[in-house]
């Protein structure tokens, strides 16, 4: 028995010493986690105030900073590269360099419709159509049915109809169809954009969705 007992004791002792270093690294991550969500919250109330209106842009800047050393920490990555994105394209950065911040977020989050919008924009701002349509697929893909990524999606493809190809009106009018059928209250966002929309490019979009396939309700 004094020897089971004297086997015990270590091996609670290592036990307690695991405990302990299990408790001290749920501490550290929980520290970690709340210093970046401070600093996203921060980021975000910038981003949706009136940021254009400082005399610099120097308080993005510092933001993107800050967010650089959060880009490669585990659980925080895709978050850290899309707002460090966002905060780019707010200072007014090129489409090359939002293209390469698009990247960098579906590296490591490849199911980032956002991204994948980000990318088709930017693609299209740098004339690389190919590239701007491929993305703008892929986003399609992975969020079918989200509201806001389907009114991003088709804001983007309504702005440049006459040139968009076949193959992309026609997941236009699929997704437009599906919403439609799926929430009783697309109608709203979907005037929305209309609205903005030329009238000549209203008729054209209208005849076509006729012609794929309009639901008998909305006619």
């Amino acid at each position: 028995m004094i020897r089971a007992g004297a086997m015990a004791r270590p091996g609670a002792a290592l036990v307690s010493a695991l405990l302990v270093v299990l408790s001290a690294l749920l501490v550290y991550q929980g520290i970690q986690l709340w210093r970046f969500n401070a600093l996203e919250q921060q980021a975000t109330a910038t981003l949706e105030g009136e940021y254009w209106r400082a005399e610099t842009i120097q308080p993005l800047v510092d933001l993107r900073d800050s967010l650089t050393g959060w880009q490669d920490t585990a659980g925080m990555r895709s978050r850290a590269r899309q707002l460090g994105s966002r905060l780019g394209q707010a200072m007014g950065q090129s489409p090359s360099a939002t293209q390469r911040d698009a990247a960098a977020v579906l590296a490591v989050d490849p199911v980032n419709a956002s991204a994948w919008m980000d990318l088709a924009i930017a693609s299209w701002a740098a004339s690389d159509r190919a590239l701007a349509y491929e993305a703008w697929k892929m986003s399609s893909l992975v969020a079918p049915r989200e509201m806001g990524h389907v009114t991003r999606r088709m804001a983007f493809l309504l702005a440049l109809w006459p040139q968009a190809p076949d193959e992309l009106k026609q997941q236009f009018f699929f997704q437009l169809n599906l919403m439609f059928g799926a929430s009783r209250y697309f109608g709203t966002p979907w005037r929305k954009l209309m609205a903005k929309v030329p009238a000549d490019i209203r008729k054209q979009v209208d005849a076509e969705w006729r012609a794929y396939g309009r639901p008998a309700s909305l006619r």
